[in-house]
């Protein structure tokens, strides 16, 4: 009462609700969540908590004094979103109760003699204390739209610039475990950033699966190219080795070995291959590489053994020279 002197009251004309004999509650309810632009199922979200909360509360139970002064108090929570499904129900409820208030005075006026021409509705405190709390409520959630308007544009303009870097990083020749990361890196970001104006959804999702499967197609076709080169770099891995194989059949000292080094070279300038291939070629290799060199070191072992017979024979005629000289 103290409030209500001190500021005066906006009294807007009684809203206009129609109550369908065989319409159930929960019916009125989502007709009256709809007219009001409450919001998606995606923007409720953070509502699940007070689910339960919502479902004990027993509207219909509460006469209209006690829905207003829950609407009085519900009006001066700031997160829009809590609080919207609850002021949809008390305005429910209180619509109905108040027209049926409306009707119970006027059967009882006419049913009292009054004429139906002459009638007037007597002031009601608590309809324009309900109206007040109302505006009130509505002026919150233009606010809370022009907040959530504003940071769903900055949102969109986000994701579009990763659409932007999503493009780039298709058309980038950068090895492919680095566009993998910056890809995930991006896709993460995506995930993070809200909602977007309604208008824009479905362009944006849109744009975003394109390019996304844009980008698996590229990452394919470089797999595919990669497995190539591999296959490839294989067939002459196992030519090398067929090369290093005949050196030992037409084994030749000096040829052979000359030979191998310049297949050790080539080799090197070979990229790789199949991983599951790689032990096993590189093994093959190396061992006809290893009886090259087996041979070549026998040969050298063998001259050696020979050079040092021939040296002591060289010896001994020097010191049976020496003899005769004496």
């Amino acid at each position: 009462a103290e409030q209500t002197k001190e500021e005066p009251l906006a009294v807007e004309e009684p809203l206009a609700v129609e109550v369908k004999t065989d319409t159930s509650a929960h019916e009125q309810i989502q007709q009256e969540l709809m007219a009001m632009d409450l919001g998606t199922v995606a923007e409720e979200e953070e509502e699940d908590e007070d689910a339960e909360e919502e479902s004990e509360l027993n509207y219909e139970a509460l006469n209209r004094e006690q829905l207003v002064e829950l609407l009085e108090k519900v009006v001066t929570e700031n997160n829009i979103t809590l609080i919207k499904k609850k002021v949809a129900y008390i305005r429910i409820e209180f619509e109905t109760k108040n027209k049926a208030f409306k009707e119970e005075a006027y059967t009882k006026y006419i049913s009292e003699g009054g004429e139906a021409e002459a009638y007037s509705p007597a002031d009601d405190f608590l309809e324009q204390r309900f109206r007040v709390a109302f505006d009130k409520f509505k002026h919150s959630k233009a606010r809370f739209n022009d907040e959530q308007e504003k940071i769903k544009t900055n949102n969109l303009a986000l994701k579009n610039q990763i659409l932007d870097n999503l493009r780039s990083l298709i058309d980038t020749e950068e090895p492919l475990k680095r566009i993998n990361d910056d890809f995930k890196a991006l896709q993460d970001k995506w995930k993070t950033i809200g909602m977007v104006p309604k208008n824009e959804v479905t362009s944006l999702w849109n744009n975003y699966h394109f390019l996304v499967e844009k980008f698996y197609d590229k990452v394919r076709i470089i797999k595919e190219l990669k497995d190539l080169d591999l296959r490839k770099n294989l067939e002459a891995k196992v030519m090398i080795c067929e090369k290093t194989e005949d050196l030992l059949i037409n084994f030749n000292l000096a040829d052979s070995f000359k030979k191998l080094q310049m297949l050790h070279e080539e080799w090197k300038e070979i990229g790789p291959v199949p991983l599951d291939k790689k032990d096993e070629v590189w093994e093959r290799f190396k061992a006809a590489s290893d009886q090259i060199n087996d041979r070549r070191r026998e040969y050298y072992t063998g001259m050696q053994e020979e050079q040092n017979a021939n040296y002591a024979a060289k010896v001994a005629l020097c010191e049976s020279a020496d003899k005769l000289i004496e």
